[in-house]
């Protein structure tokens, strides 16, 4: 992997798994004729893509990936669906790619330590969403890589990081330091992102907070140190929308801090479905410069109609984030109440402050 502003995009079948980092899009995109994982690149800010082509056979079709900036490589974490390693299942392997995607490492154990034991034989589900590296200035664990996943159906979220570029692993902790794994309760898939005094948010999918009279909305959780502990979970009555993932990123400013931006289907009621325009709709992207304590502004990217799993990343582009998005294309012939039949990858200015004109491109 060269600095080029590679941009790789990786699908399986039914979920989508996303990640970003510098050089790096990860999206989960419903390919008919992806059966496991596969992938498509672009080296010109996502105006073009490469042909699809699957990989990472026979061990998994889901997973979560990031990009090392130290080591120069991709990694891709996934659950052992496929017993590979049958001494232990549930089993987290990991492969890594030096050279863009092209090729990958054997699959390696995610040796979580003792910790790791209560999580078996079940283990953990890894992704959907990003996988992140802090910053190389976190005042707290520079270049610290972060994985996460969910136990369970809207059971809880748990977090792991590494900070020796993937070789071994932590599980984070609750706040204070317990010696226990952090348990994120009732939560499904989550999204991390960097803040700007060095902690970590998570913004995380889940059923409790939906419903006749709730907030309709996000879970939010926060570390203050790195990623090494984490708080209990709560409502974030911003980011309101239906049960659906989201996605993260936290970018640098000019003025020393960072701001996060977060994507997720934008409205959320209490007879929400799957289905356009009362659900799965309305993309929007949404910007903070405090950490996710508030949104200082919003913009939707196609009225209300279809938009789910997403992941949001840099580009080479100036002033710009990219956003790769399932929709349904327009004249598709599918039923109306599909929420996904393709991947839009769309250019996001970073400084909006109202609706503004966005490039899309069919991934």
């Amino acid at each position: 992997m060269t600095p080029g502003w590679l941009l790789l995009a990786i699908a399986h079948r039914q979920d989508v798994q996303v990640a970003m980092d510098s050089i790096l899009v990860l999206s989960d995109i419903l390919f008919s004729s992806c059966w496991r994982l596969c992938i498509k690149t672009s080296d010109d800010g996502g105006k073009t893509w490469t042909k699809i082509r699957s990989f990472n056979e026979p061990y998994g079709t889901e997973g979560q990936i990031l990009y090392d900036r130290v080591s120069r490589s991709v990694l891709l974490q996934f659950p052992d669906r496929n017993l590979q390693f049958r001494q232990k299942p549930g089993a987290i392997l990991q492969i890594r790619s030096i050279d863009g995607g092209e090729t990958w490492s054997a699959p390696v154990e995610v040796n979580l330590g003792s910790l790791f034991a209560p999580f078996r034989p079940i283990g953990l589900s890894v992704g959907p969403g990003a996988g992140i590296q802090l910053s190389a200035t976190n005042r707290y664990h520079a270049n610290r890589l972060l994985f996460a996943g969910h136990h369970g159906p809207y059971q809880y979220d748990m977090i792991w990081y590494s900070d020796d570029m993937g070789h071994t692993w932590t599980f984070a902790q609750n706040a204070p330091h317990t010696n226990k794994p952090a348990q994120l309760w009732q939560q499904d898939e989550i999204a991390l992102a960097e803040t700007p005094d060095g902690g970590v948010l998570a913004s995380m999918r889940n059923e409790v907070y939906h419903g006749k009279g709730l907030c309709n909305c996000r879970g939010l959780a926060r570390s203050s140190d790195g990623g090494s502990t984490f708080g209990p979970a709560h409502p974030a009555l911003v980011l309101v929308g239906p049960i659906c993932e989201a996605s993260m990123l936290s970018l640098p400013t000019k003025a020393g801090g960072r701001a996060i931006f977060h994507a997720n289907p934008g409205h959320g009621t209490d007879t929400e479905s799957k289905s356009p325009p009362n659900g799965r709709a309305s993309g929007t992207v949404r910007r903070s410069i405090d950490g996710g304590v508030t949104w200082e502004a919003s913009v939707r990217l196609n009225g209300n109609k279809a938009f789910a799993y997403s992941c949001l990343t840099h580009v080479p582009q100036t002033g710009f984030i990219g956003l790769a998005f399932e929709t349904v294309l327009p004249g598709s012939d599918i039923s109306a109440k599909a929420s996904a039949n393709n991947i839009i990858f769309t250019l996001v200015p970073q400084n909006f402050s109202s609706d503004s004109r966005t490039e899309m491109y069919i991934v």
